[in-house]
């Protein structure tokens, strides 16, 4: 061992103010002689700590002493228990990770809910057992048995998930620390030495690991931080029961360098943004004033500041440490893998479209068993499956697929092959095999390297679990949790873990020493947490809990040898932490910095921020503990106002602009995203006309391609003429909803319409594409009859589609089938008992015509017309022509008011106008409604004086400057379906651009 080991005393416990003071007068002096000795032990010598951050700070005070840490360990409690499982021979199972945890609670409460359905803890603990889990958690390591304190309906879900651990030989990770604490005892010592530091109350969870670490160290030294308000009841029964393991403790001999409380300057920015430049600001400042400055920027842990204070300073080009950074995703978070998971969970059309769209477009393919040259992707699919869904309005893979076999059109067999593919797994089954038959799927995807990073977090539960049943739902959600391949990275510029600027959360700057420190991010509602911690419990079922505990304290607490009145835990019980542990945690460590500030005069500042970006007309307001720094430095200073109200606000957020650099993002110009941004909101509120940022092309500018619209097509556009825009020139559209609601009404005009065109069924030798002749018009009854086989022979294909899956027809469908073959059977009676008209034709095609306005332009319109009636078998040589349009839930009236108001009819208006203009003849158009017959019938002629209408719409098609009338986003009345990023446009301004852009149809406003 050598003299000077032999010489040191074999247990050291020193009592100091604070962890930093620690490190200087313990901790140094210890990494100092055993930099010279631990590579000749050889047992483990070892420094343990609460975190990474505490064991970088030891790791800088030993560099920056010029001091080898060969062979030295730096350990975390998660170090500790991997390492000393390896040391110390357990006969527990292993630890079991939380993913296994939610999946055996996830099974547990089910069994329960079935067999008491009243049960509603036990359901609402199988849909989401995160947060119960996070009670155990709390609850296993206390020592205590939540069994026994929990309210008796959550009892039956914990002793079946003991049963199911046990069964797959797996424990709970305090179980296993505390197995290791009592081995630890009773065993000879693994350890050559060990350093303790930074340890107090709020670490009792991890008191097992600390103590069986100690426990099995021959040579121990520990520091001990004075108890702190709040958790000052926690914190002595940390020092006592330490002090009574490992001998009474000595008060550290400090030497304090400070004159006084150092300065305390206070903050206060409009936003984050400028909130993170006067932060990285002040950091430059204090590392310009003073070289050898260690500098603490600390930001709460769930704060974007973080991440915005790295990357200024990363800019800036200065080495830093930061803990913020960004996790990448990785081949589990591939959109592919994800939409898989989702279809696995609940298969249906609405899951199958969204993996389609996920895939790479080849492995769509080799699903769908496309061949060579063949024009088959996600947007046909779309259109296959789409249809399908409108015909038998249900989501079930079964019944679309045996429709799809029924079906002759484009692309149905490709898609019955992807659908066929892509098979469901098995409603139940045994773990292991779910698990191969997900291998076996994922290997036909192209996935065998995705199962690879896998399965090493699955044979944690497969290697004693294998044999448990398991439903389809909680599989695929352990497979989802499982599914995490997310690596967390830094800039390079902010890994250097010995810089001299460190960016950090509050627990890991509190254990340090600082000359500057920057307590950032504290606006209310974002530090500290909130009050009452996450917890599954209710505050009444918690309370009961807490007081269960004491009641097990009392019975294992007694008096320490080391004074009278000191109370110790036993093994096997630690400290019940509350439910709102970490909003404690943070008035601690708050506590311990502001004291640094007092104490070791370290220079301190403090700031908030009063609005964000995301919701700049949201007010906020500094935090409870600003306010404590606020009260603190008014003591200090006789010119700040005792309280913090608006007037001093306003002065401090004055004075802090000063700090703002000139130019960077917080003040000047924006941002490149922010100054696009800006752009278009400047030209939607200027200018005589629409520009191009209202969803049109610039002035002068034409199409890439010729717009040619349908009739129905233009109606639209002057309904909706920014998603027209979208749609034909750039080819974006909101996404086809798939709901029995929307496929209810759609399938209901869809439906009504094919069996009309039963009627009069085009000749076969027919271009669908080009004009038909009109056919003679059979008697009232013939047209009923053919109508009538045409439903009944649909609706038996669409109950053979069910009938070979074995399900039922929905309800819904058949209260469809019904409602539409009565609007059918209505509108057939209505075409024979029109005089003077002997011959019609049903689905009538305009081929694309050019129209001829009164300006010289041409609009090229085609369509396709409901029903074409005549007086001879040529449409061109009929002495009169009468359009019908069929309406299946509107009324059958209409009016050029209407027209002019809603362009309400205008579809058939240009019909009839291209038609009057081809043939030179008396064209006349009409509606039908089943519930209000044959409306009022209008001639072209009647809408002769619209000719600035049709220039406009001309005008349009030349240029493609369609321009928007409607709001955005309205709570009450018609609105458009635009990108959520749309800026919006003043309604009056909106107003006066529409009537200068689109003078023939100012009334639609």
């Amino acid at each position: 061992m050598g003299e000077d080991r032999a010489t040191k005393p074999r247990v050291q416990l020193r009592l100091g103010t604070s962890s930093a003071s620690l490190w200087r007068e313990l901790g140094l002096p210890w990494l100092r002689r055993w930099s010279q000795s631990a590579w000749r032990e050889s047992a483990p010598v070892v420094v343990l700590v609460p975190n990474r951050a505490a064991a970088f700070y030891g790791k800088s005070l030993a560099v920056r002493a010029g001091l080898n840490l060969l062979a030295l360990e730096f350990w975390t409690p998660a170090d500790a228990r991997l390492r000393l499982r390896q040391l110390l021979p357990t006969d527990g199972g292993d630890p079991a990770s939380n993913e296994t945890v939610d999946l055996l609670l996830r099974l547990a409460a089910r069994t329960v809910a079935e067999a008491s359905p009243a049960n509603l803890s036990a359901r609402s603990i199988a849909a989401n057992p995160s947060a119960f889990r996070r009670v155990l958690d709390r609850v296993e390591a206390s020592g205590l048995d939540l069994a026994d304190g929990a309210p008796a309906w959550l009892r039956p879900v914990i002793c079946r998930w003991n049963d199911l651990m046990r069964d797959a030989r797996l424990w709970p990770r305090a179980r296993i620390d505390f197995e290791l604490e009592a081995l630890a005892s009773r065993s000879r010592p693994k350890l050559a030495a060990c350093l303790c530091l930074g340890f107090t109350g709020e670490h009792w969870p991890a008191a097992p690991l600390v103590m069986a670490t100690l426990a099995t160290s021959e040579e121990k030294t520990t520091g001990l931080t004075a108890p702190i308000s709040p958790g000052e009841e926690a914190d002595q029964l940390w020092v006592s029961t330490v002090e009574e393991r490992f001998g009474a403790y000595e008060i550290l001999d400090e030497e304090s360098e400070a004159d006084g409380p150092g300065p305390l300057n206070l903050h206060l920015a409009r936003n984050l943004t400028e909130e993170a430049d006067l932060i990285a600001a002040r950091a430059v400042e204090w590392l310009a004033e003073e070289p050898r400055a260690r500098i603490g920027l600390v930001i709460p842990p769930t704060s974007e500041l973080g991440l915005l204070v790295t990357e200024r300073l990363a800019e800036w080009r200065l080495p830093i440490f930061s803990q913020f950074g960004q996790r990448r995703p990785g081949l589990l978070e591939d959109a592919g893998w994800q939409a898989w998971l989702a279809f696995l969970e609940e298969p249906g059309l609405e899951k199958v479209l969204a993996l389609a769209e996920a895939l790479d477009p080849v492995v769509l393919g080799v699903l769908a068993g496309v061949g060579p040259g063949a024009d088959f992707g996600y947007p046909q699919l779309v259109a296959v499956l789409g249809d399908a869904f409108e015909q038998v309005m249900t989501n079930d893979l079964d019944v679309l697929t045996n429709w799809l076999r029924l079906g002759t059109r484009a692309g149905t067999r490709q898609a019955l092959t992807l659908l066929e593919r892509l098979q469901p797994l098995p409603d139940e089954g045994e773990l292991d095999a779910m698990w191969s038959a997900l291998q076996e799927r994922a290997v036909s995807f192209g996935w065998s390297e995705r199962v690879e990073l896998l399965s090493p977090r699955a044979t944690e539960l497969l290697a004693g679990g294998g044999r448990l049943r398991v439903g389809r739902l909680e599989f695929v959600r352990w497979l989802r949790a499982l599914s995490s391949s997310r690596e967390f990275s830094r800039l390079p510029e902010t890994a250097h873990y010995y810089a001299r600027v460190n960016v950090v959360g509050p627990s890991e700057a509190a254990g340090q020493e600082w000359t500057h420190l920057f307590l950032a991010g504290q606006t209310e509602g974002e530090w500290p947490p909130p009050r009452q911690g996450e917890s599954y419990l209710s505050r009444q079922d918690d309370v009961a809990l807490a007081a269960r505990w004491r009641e097990t304290m009392k019975s294992g607490v007694r008096e320490g040898s080391q004074g009278e009145g000191q109370a110790v835990l036993p093994p096997g019980i630690t400290w019940l932490l509350p439910a709102d542990a970490a909003t404690e945690r943070a008035g601690r460590d708050f506590q311990r910095l502001l004291e640094a500030n007092e104490e070791a005069g370290t220079a301190l500042a403090v700031s908030a921020h009063l609005g964000t970006e995301a919701a700049p007309s949201l007010p906020l307001q500094p935090g409870e503990f600003f306010l404590k720094a606020y009260r603190l430095a008014a003591e200090r200073d006789i010119e700040l106002p005792p309280v913090l109200d608006g007037r001093a606000m306003d002065r401090l957020a004055a004075q802090s602009r000063r700090f703002v650099p000139p130019g960077d993002s917080g003040r000047g110009e924006p941002s490149p995203p922010l100054g696009a941004t800006a752009e278009a909101y400047r030209q939607r509120r200027s200018g005589n006309r629409y520009g191009g940022y209202e969803f049109c092309l610039e002035e002068g500018a034409a199409p890439p391609f010729p717009l040619r619209l349908s009739c129905g097509q233009w109606e639209q556009a002057l309904r909706r003429p920014a998603s027209a825009f979208l749609r034909h020139l750039l080819g974006v559209e909101s996404p086809r909803e798939f709901t029995v609601a929307a496929a209810y009404a759609r399938a209901r005009g869809i439906r009504t319409h094919d069996w009309l065109r039963a009627m009069l069924p085009r000749p076969e030798e027919s271009s669908a594409n080009l004009p038909q002749p009109l056919q003679v018009i059979p008697s009232a009854d013939h047209l009923r009859q053919r109508v009538e086989a045409r439903a009944r022979q649909y609706r038996r294909r669409v109950e053979s589609a069910f009938e070979e899956s074995g399900s039922p027809v929905p309800v819904g469908w058949l209260a469809m089938w019904e409602e539409t073959w009565g609007l059918a059977d209505q509108l057939a009676a209505v075409i024979p008992g029109l005089d003077g008209f002997s011959h019609a034709a049903t689905e009538w095609t305009l081929a694309e015509t050019p129209y001829a306005t009164e300006g010289g332009q041409s609009l090229w319109l085609r369509g396709r017309l409901d029903g074409l009636l005549g007086d001879g078998e040529d449409w061109q040589e009929a002495g009169e022509l009468l359009i019908l349009d069929y309406k299946t839930g509107a009324s059958s009236d209409w009016t050029p008011g209407s027209l002019a108001r809603e362009a309400n009819g205008l579809q058939l208006v240009l019909y009839a106008r291209t038609l009057a203009s081809l043939t030179g003849k008396k064209v006349e158009v009409a509606m039908i409604a089943p519930a209000f017959g044959l409306g009022k019938r209008r001639g072209a002629e009647e809408f002769d004086s619209m000719g600035a209408a049709w220039r406009d719409l001309a005008a349009i098609q030349e240029h493609a400057r369609f321009g928007w009338r409607l709001p955005v986003r309205s709570a009450h009345g018609a609105a458009e379906d635009l990108p959520l990023a749309t800026l919006p446009l003043p309604e009056k301004l909106g107003r006066q651009k529409w009537k200068r852009e689109h003078p023939g149809w100012e009334s639609l406003l």
